[in-house]
């Protein structure tokens, strides 16, 4: 999974050294870190996914004058970011805050894959194949850990978040799978309130904000009753990939 190019620059802040913009499904994540070590980790990170767009939807900040979670500018969210911590603390920030930031929407563990058009979640538990998959199926795979899913007129929209092994990317969603690993390549469509009992274990849920939770909760169920639920068992073998391509009886 190549992530292309680095984009912008991080700009200069006050403290130094400076900020870097990241755009996550569409929520704008700015991060003013004074750690030139941090910053450098979060370049790496989050290359490829990286915006020039103005403002922010929520700014993680090592300024000393944050000291708590603050309106800025009446839009946007400012939380402190101690000195000290690494790349894996700010992630952690981050998939904290995203579910409240992308409403509507669903915040999946899984892989998102693509066959160039369509993009198809394979989620589950760690453990449960996520990674592997994404490996075996190399070229179809956008991410291995996160992913997003927007309601739309006609379904809903899969878009790559850049956790872990990432590239920018997405789709219209055309399946979703619940992983397991097996001896032989082999998937059962599960019932919309079956689908809807598997997928809520695979969700990050919005739980500060019940607005949000209930609207998560509203698009689980309608994802579950508008777009095919599979459970995938699957061995390490690239074939799997046209058991997921098969369509939906």
């Amino acid at each position: 999974m190549d992530p292309g190019t680095t984009g912008p620059e991080p700009r200069p802040v006050p403290g130094g050294p400076g900020s870097l913009k990241v755009d996550l499904g569409g929520a704008v994540v700015e991060l003013e870190l004074t750690d030139p070590a941090l910053l450098e980790q979060m370049v790496g990170r989050y290359r490829g996914f990286t915006t020039e767009a103005t403002g922010a939807d929520l700014v993680l900040s090592q300024d000393a004058g944050v000291r708590g979670t603050l309106a800025a500018g009446g839009t946007a969210l400012r939380v402190p970011v101690e000195l000290g911590v690494d790349s894996g603390y700010v992630d952690g920030l981050i998939r904290t805050w995203l579910p409240e930031l992308v409403t509507p929407s669903l915040m999946a563990h899984g892989a998102l894959l693509t066959d160039g058009e369509m993009t198809f979640l394979c989620c589950g538990s760690s453990g449960s194949g996520k990674s592997t998959l994404a490996t075996l199926l190399r070229d179809r795979a956008l991410c291995d850990e996160l992913a997003l899913l927007r309601p739309t007129t006609d379904g809903f929209h899969g878009v790559s978040l850049p956790f872990w092994a990432a590239r920018p990317g997405g789709g219209p969603l055309g399946g979703v799978f619940v992983l397991e690993h097996a001896s032989e390549h082999r998937r059962h469509r599960l019932r919309p309130a079956d689908a809807v009992r598997e997928l809520r274990r695979h969700v990050y849920w919005p739980t500060r904000s019940p607005t949000a939770m209930a609207a998560a909760l509203g698009n689980l169920v309608t994802l579950a009753g508008s777009i095919p639920t599979w459970r995938l068992g699957f061995r390490r073998d690239a074939g799997i990939w046209q058991v997921i391509r098969e369509p939906a009886a």
